[in-house]
């Protein structure tokens, strides 16, 4: 299943099996610009910025959980999963005044907010912090404290640049196994290995032969190149 919104003010739910909408809900009487729409990671409730103001919904009940009203407009948002229960409890969103704030899902309830200087262009977590991107081109992390927030950023950056939006890859640890399996035992590679060419009852010759093996200089006619060719032991 997915969603979109567009410049029509309708709000879509796609089947993504049969590849075409499934039911289409009409937003034009509360916004008459859409664009955006932001699943929470366990894919309970999603939420849609309508200018200075934002509706979570729920999956379960089909309807509008809260309404939250701002003094400027939402920019971005993004939903904080707890990482121990698994649930998503809050959500951050940036206003176009430089705000950004936590919200609680249960109660609809201001949490915390800071009161920035620049435009709050997109924001996402990540392992207990918060990354934010500003109109001006900087990037700002923040420790998160259980609901609790830091109000002096851990660290930023000047990219240089106007941000647009910002992301988070998240990398995870690969355990590299130390133990010898029969296939690495080196006696074991050598009884795979194939020589390129096998020639049957090749002459002994005392000189080329090594440890039972015997080996012939032959010439390809095609390249001119020259290869060493193994023999099996007779």
């Amino acid at each position: 299943m997915a969603l979109s919104v567009g410049k029509d003010h309708t709000l879509r739910t796609w089947n993504l099996v049969k590849g075409r909408p499934a039911y289409a809900t009409n937003l034009a009487s509360r916004c008459k610009n859409l664009e955006m729409v932001v699943w929470s990671p366990g894919g309970n409730y999603y939420a849609v910025p309508m200018d200075s103001k934002l509706e979570l919904f729920c999956i379960e009940t089909a309807g509008v959980v809260f309404t939250l009203n701002f003094e400027s407009k939402v920019t971005c948002l993004s939903f904080n999963q707890n990482l121990e229960e698994k649930k998503e409890n809050e959500i951050f969103v940036g206003e176009a005044s430089g705000k950004f704030s936590c919200y609680c899902l249960k109660s609809g309830k201001e949490i915390w907010h800071i009161v920035g200087s620049n435009r709050i262009k997109s924001l996402c977590t990540s392992k207990g912090y918060l990354v934010l991107g500003t109109s001006t081109g900087e990037i700002l992390i923040y420790k998160l404290n259980n609901s609790k927030i830091e109000h002096e950023s851990v660290t930023s950056i000047d990219t240089g640049c106007r941000i647009t939006c910002l992301t988070i890859y998240e990398t995870r640890p690969i355990a590299i196994k130390n133990e010898q399996t029969k296939d690495n035992n080196p006696d074991q590679i050598r009884k795979k290995k194939k020589s390129m060419f096998q020639i049957k009852n090749a002459p002994k010759d005392s000189k080329n032969c090594h440890k039972g093996l015997n080996y012939l200089d032959v010439k390809c006619t095609v390249r001119k190149q020259k290869w060493r060719v193994e023999c099996s032991k007779q």
